[in-house]
């Protein structure tokens, strides 16, 4: 029994439409982003770009963050007593005028 040529038309039609939508889906699907693999790599993210990435000049707590994740300063806060305490700098004297500073530095 031999088919006719609608229904081969309509056979035709449908593997062309099933091949189609596999095209699109393979597209789409092969635009969804990877997650990616990180190793010993630090992510951030942020609702701004950091307006400056110079430790002298910058402000605001966004940058102030980042740049204390990636800069070391001479001392530090203790955030429960407010008393200073070394960072890259393990000691310190002043003269007496307290117009000179000594800093004597953590060895690298």
């Amino acid at each position: 029994m031999a088919t006719s040529k609608p229904s081969r038309r309509k056979l035709w039609t449908v593997v062309v439409a099933v091949i189609i939508i596999a095209v699109i889906a393979f597209g789409v699907y092969s635009m969804i982003p990877k997650p990616p693999e990180y190793q010993k790599t630090l992510v951030i993210s942020l609702g701004t770009d950091i307006p400056i990435f110079d430790p002298q000049k910058a402000t605001g707590m966004q940058n102030l963050g980042i740049i204390r994740l990636v800069c070391e300063t001479l001392t530090d806060f203790d955030p429960d007593t407010g008393e200073l305490k070394p960072c890259l700098a393990t000691s310190w004297e002043a003269n007496a005028e307290a117009t000179k500073w000594t800093l004597h530095l953590r060895k690298a």
